[in-house]
Parts: structure tokens; sequence; C-alpha cells
């Protein structure tokens, strides 16, 4: 099995055996997705080879793993429901590049992150400019509004967008003006 990780300007393609610096919540999804599909259909076909005994005994093996099981279960729950499920696995090695970056020229489009907040942008995958500002130490003094938009669409091209996603400016408007006349 193999990890994907953003060192060094890129994703890197690692061996199990070796620890990375920095792992996406989008990588750690995919890995525990893997995971667990994986345990569900071993259960299912050892449920089908013991279904014909009668004196059927507990798989020692899932009793001894079954918290474990559980939080990997609880944690990709709690990874699909946050943005990074939105990405795009194939436009985010060039956006990695991007947000590690130098800022030097204007045919060196970078932005000049660390490590830990390229990382916090590729988790989190920004859509407004306060959401920036919290993940981006001193954001004012190192980038312009102008690079702050350019950031923001930068993640958005990253994204795969989905039907529904965002509400509609319209709906927003009218569910506050029911609250308010209730």
């Amino acid at each position: 099995k193999y990890i994907t990780s953003i060192q060094k300007e890129k994703m890197e393609t690692l061996n199990n055996g070796n620890p990375p610096e920095l792992v996406t919540n989008f990588e750690v999804l995919q890995i525990l997705e893997e995971r667990v599909t994986a345990r569900a259909v071993e259960e299912e076909e050892e449920e089908k080879r013991n279904s014909h005994k009668r004196n059927k005994r507990p798989n020692n093996r899932n009793n001894k793993l079954r918290q474990r099981d559980w939080i990997e279960e609880k944690v990709v729950e709690y990874l699909q429901a946050t943005p990074c499920v939105d990405a795009d696995l194939d436009k985010l090695p060039s956006l990695v590049k991007r947000l590690r970056g130098k800022q030097t020229s204007k045919t060196n489009p970078g932005f000049g992150l660390t490590s830990a907040e390229s990382l916090q942008v590729l988790n989190f995958m920004p859509r407004e400019s306060v959401e920036i500002h919290l993940m981006i130490g001193e954001l004012q003094n190192r980038m312009s509004d102008a690079k702050q938009e350019e950031l923001l669409e930068a993640v958005a091209s990253c994204t795969m967008k989905k039907e529904g996603d965002e509400p509609v400016q319209e709906d927003v408007a009218q569910d506050e003006n029911e609250h308010e006349n209730e």
C-alpha cells in the first residue's frame, strides 16, 4: 500500500514503512475507506463460510480489534463531512506546488506558504477570505487582497463541484425572513 504526501512542493508516493511528515485529511480518508471496505468484504465472506455451521464461534480477531474498527469508522464518517471530500486528486499536486512556491515574480505564481499552512488549506479547502486569514499567519503582510483572491480561486479550481453544495442566496434570505415573521 502507498500513500501520498505534500512534502517538497509536490505529492510524493511513499512506501508504507516510511511515515510522511504531513498527511492531508484526503489521504487519511482514502486509506481508512480502503481499510473499512476491505474489512467489510472480509467479514461478509467469513459470514458466508460460517453460515452453514451450527456452532458459530465468535471471531476472536474481530473482538480484539472492535474498538479500532469503530474508531476508524467514526473517523471516516467525520472526514466525509469535511471539505476535503470535494478535492480533485488529479489537481492536488499542482495546487501543492503553487501553495508552496515562492512569490518571486509574475512568472512564478506561488503563494509562499509553509508546509503546515499548505496542509490546512488542503484540509479545509477555504472558500472565503476570512477562512484563509485563520489559516495563514500574518496574511495581510504576506499577500495582497488580489493575491488572496487568487489563492481562493486556485483552491476552488481543485474542487469537484457537486449540485446543491451551496445554498442559493435567495433561499438564505427567505429563511431569514421566515424567522423574523415568527
